[in-house]
Order: structure tokens, then C-alpha cells, then sequence
């Protein structure tokens, strides 16, 4: 069956095993100094292959913020297809401070918006500071990258209609908590990632992780498949 993967990186070096496999569509994240190699090999692949382009949460303090959004907006102004991202807020020990991630985030928010962009949201324990800048912008279509919120987090993002949240194979290992959260989730708002290569996972294992969120909700597999790789379309499809 089809699937598709809305969160991997580069290099896509296994690109025809995956395709073999089953993979319909992806979308490849890159950080700066990747941003027009993920650019030239996206247009190489054609449709199956979607970039996003951003400044992960990790690595604010790498980059001058002007002249970086300023390259941002037009790599992005000459790929109408291109999402942005990712970014948002990590708050675990180590990272930049807030201050400098609360900037970031609501420059890249405001690009997307500007530009009609789907954005790709990273969240470890921001919350709180991450929801006024999404009420600063909520017409912006947004994926959370690995979704590992709770019922409450996921409500208050569903109440926007381009809000999806997409689930890694974290969801393997997941406490009671999450897997109550998952079985909460409206179907029709949920994705499927494999964040390769990071995690030691691959999109052609995509199959199994629909099989497990499957039986943890109770659907059908390729019922669940069907429609997961309908979502992939309807929110990175042709804007």
C-alpha cells in the first residue's frame, strides 16, 4: 500500500528502496547550509519529494537572523511547493535561550504566513511560550513534528482547521499517557514520520508504525494508511 513520510532529512541516499517499498510522497527537511542542495535533489525527484527549509531550534545561535530569513524568503519565494521548517521551541537544558528561540520562531512563523507556507513545528517542553505565537498567526497551516503533547495540547491545536499532528516511531515505546492522547486524535488530522535518519529508522518501516497505530486505535490498517496518506496530500499537496 502507498504510504507517505511527512518528516525526514537528508540524504536521501536510499531513495529507490524506499520508492520500491511503497512511498509515495516525503517531505525533506534542511538546515541552511543544506538548503539549496535539498532544493536541487527535491526538483530532481519531482513530486514525491517536498522541501522544507528552515532554522531548527538547536542551531539559532550558528546563523545572523536578517541575513538568513532574508536567503529563507527567497529560496522559498522560487519554490512555490516548499514548506518552512522546522521550527519552534525546545526548552530542554542546553539549548539557545528563549528569548532567541521566541524570535526566531515568530520571524519564521510570520514568513509563512506571508507566503502561505506550511510550517514544521518542533516543540520539546514549549508550549506555554509557543501558543502566542501561533494565535499571533492563525491562518499558517502547521505540522508538529513529533507529536508527543497531550490531550490538552492536541485539542487546543486541532481547534485550527490546518493543524496536523504527525507521529513518529517514539509511539512504539509510548506510556499510557501518549497512547491515550493518540487514540483521542481525530483520524483525519494525523500524519506518519520516520524523522530518518535520526532514531536509526527508515521510511520503508513506515508500514509497520501504521500497523501499530492501527491496532492501538482500533481501525483497520489500510483503511488508517489510506487516509494518513490522503492528509500528506491535502496539507503539502500544490498550495
Amino acid at each position: 500500500m502507498p504510504f507517505a513520510d511527512s518528516h525526514l532529512h537528508l540524504p536521501l541516499v536510499e531513495w529507490g528502496e524506499w520508492r520500491k517499498a511503497g512511498l509515495a510522497s516525503c517531505v525533506v527537511c534542511a538546515e541552511p547550509p543544506q538548503w539549496q542542495t535539498c532544493l536541487n535533489a527535491c526538483q530532481i525527484l519531482g513530486d514525491a519529494a517536498i522541501p522544507a527549509l528552515g532554522v531548527h531550534p538547536w542551531h539559532l545561535e550558528e546563523f545572523s537572523q536578517d541575513e538568513t530569513l532574508a536567503r529563507l524568503e527567497a529560496h522559498l519565494l522560487a519554490c512555490p511547493r516548499a514548506a518552512l521548517g522546522e521550527t519552534g521551541l525546545d526548552l530542554t537544558p542546553g539549548r539557545p535561550p528563549l528569548e532567541c528561540q521566541l524570535a526566531w520562531c515568530k520571524a519564521q512563523l510570520a514568513l509563512a504566513s506571508r507566503l502561505q507556507r506550511v510550517a514544521v513545528l518542533h516543540v520539546v517542553r514549549g508550549w506555554e511560550p509557543l501558543w502566542p505565537c501561533l494565535d499571533a498567526f492563525p491562518q499558517v497551516p502547521l505540522m508538529l513534528h513529533g507529536f508527543r503533547g497531550g490531550i490538552q495540547e492536541a485539542a487546543r491545536l486541532l481547534r485550527r482547521p490546518g493543524a496536523y499532528l504527525s507521529l513518529g516511531f517514539f509511539l512504539l515505546r509510548a506510556g499510557h499517557r501518549l497512547r491515550e492522547t493518540v487514540r483521542s486524535l481525530p483520524q483525519e488530522r494525523l500524519l506518519v514520520e520516520s524523522d530518518a535518519p535520526f532514531g536509526g529508522h527508515s521510511p520503508r518501516e513506515l508500514p509497520l508504525l501504521v500497523n501499530h497505530l492501527a491496532t492501538l486505535r482500533g481501525e483497520d490498517p489500510e483503511g488508517l494508511a489510506h487516509v494518513l496518506e490522503k492528509n500528506h496530500r491535502l496539507l503539502f499537496g500544490e498550495r
